[in-house]
């Protein structure tokens, strides 16, 4: 009876750490986004599709390359943040 329990065990465990060795695996291969060539990136920042439709200019000293790095890996709240600028007025807000 106790050789039953250890392979049991054995097998739980084993499928335990194949089981989150796949996922962060794949959660790794997932967190990269694809390198793009400096053409590919300006076409990216001027197509303006991350600003949401809000107007405003991308700094010049802004550094293009991790800003599209950043902004596929924090999508939700980029977008957030341009929404919040785009929609609301900033002069008449309150302190």
């Amino acid at each position: 009876m106790p050789l039953l329990r250890y392979l049991f065990l054995f097998c739980l465990i084993t499928f335990v750490v194949n089981t989150v060795n796949t996922q962060t695996v794949t959660t790794t291969q997932q967190a990269k986004p694809k390198p793009l060539s400096d053409k590919a990136l300006k076409r990216w920042l001027h197509k303006r599709e991350w600003a949401g439709g809000l107007t405003l200019p991308l700094h010049a000293t802004a550094d293009i390359r991790s800003f599209h790095d950043q902004y596929l890996a924090n999508k939700i709240y980029w977008d957030s943040a341009f929404s919040f600028l785009k929609n609301r007025d900033l002069l008449q807000m309150a302190p």
